[in-house]
């Protein structure tokens, strides 16, 4: 099946969210769907369109299995397309970051915190507020970060923040 969702992947045009939708529903089914996804994600060429599955999948499931948190954090350095970067933030909140993958969550996100695009960051907003809450550590600094996001982001951004904290308060 891998490498049926390989070549189906490979063929998409990198735009049309009908022909992602056709391949989910082809493949959904798969047992290890998640799984398959995440070990294409290798594939720079392939991230884009692995991602948005992946987000499908997880957001339908509300959760990410813990082999396939882990095994999608130590991928998180190679994620290189800024929409499969998106689309891994958004998840955030349905992963299970083993302790010992914290620092490259850690490191994604801070990345992401810097992004030029405001897409990125108010989703890396969201991301490290969702690692403050699996990592308490983070929290006072995570507060804070959102405080001074609400006065130096542009307006989607903050709007981002204050569904935050309405959850974080």
């Amino acid at each position: 099946m891998l490498i049926d969702l390989k070549d189906k992947i490979s063929k998409w045009d990198g735009q049309s969210v009908d022909a992602l939708d056709v391949i989910f529903s082809q493949s959904k089914e798969t047992v290890n769907f998640s799984s398959e996804l995440i070990s294409l994600m290798d594939d720079v060429a392939l991230q884009k369109g692995t991602t948005w599955l992946l987000k499908k999948v997880v957001e339908m499931e509300k959760q990410l299995g813990d082999e396939d948190s882990e095994s999608l954090c130590y991928l998180l350095p190679k994620i290189d397309n800024w929409e499969a970067r998106l689309h891994i933030l958004q998840v955030f909140e349905y992963l299970n970051i083993p302790r010992e993958c914290k620092y490259l969550a850690e490191i994604f996100i801070r990345e992401g915190l810097k992004d030029t695009n405001k897409f990125i960051r108010a989703w890396a907003y969201s991301a490290f507020y969702e690692l403050a809450t699996q990592f308490p550590e983070y929290r006072s600094e995570v507060l804070s970060l959102l405080d001074e996001g609400m006065e130096i982001e542009s307006p989607s951004v903050k709007a981002r923040i204050k569904n935050i904290l309405k959850k974080s308060r």
